[in-house]
């Protein structure tokens, strides 16, 4: 992380305590930086590249929640430089802003865009009695 990035998280740790109006002054002091403008310039253009390479048309939720979970898991492997993580995490960014636009342009009664069975959720954990706890 940059030292400018390193000054920008400590303002907001910092001004969390002083609710959310010096919050919110502290996240737009950051979304100034040429480090948020290069992440936000560098995710719209691998949006754009991904539509040119990839036929999101018949995606399905599933698909898209495996594909952002894959690029999730490259950012945590060891053996990857810090460039090569950012990398992955700008592609993760790329991919949620084409299923932003995916879900914004296929709206259905449900909130999917095709009908394809759900991603599963964790069980919750019974209790005695077989109840939910």
């Amino acid at each position: 992380m940059s030292g400018e990035a390193v000054r920008i998280r400590t303002a907001i740790e910092l001004a969390w305590d002083g609710g959310p109006a010096a919050v919110e002054a502290a996240v737009l002091e950051f979304l100034g930086t040429t480090e948020a403008l290069d992440f936000v310039a560098g995710s719209v253009r691998e949006a754009e590249y991904q539509r040119t390479i990839w036929n999101d048309a018949n995606k399905g939720p599933a698909e898209w929640f495996w594909t952002l979970g894959y690029l999730a898991s490259k950012v945590v492997h060891r053996d990857e430089s810090p460039e090569r993580q950012q990398h992955h995490i700008t592609a993760a960014a790329g991919l949620l802003a084409n299923w932003h636009a995916f879900v914004a342009a296929n709206p259905s009664e449900d909130g999917h865009s095709r009908d394809e069975p759900e991603v599963a959720s964790p069980a919750a954990p019974e209790t005695e009695g077989g109840q939910p706890g």
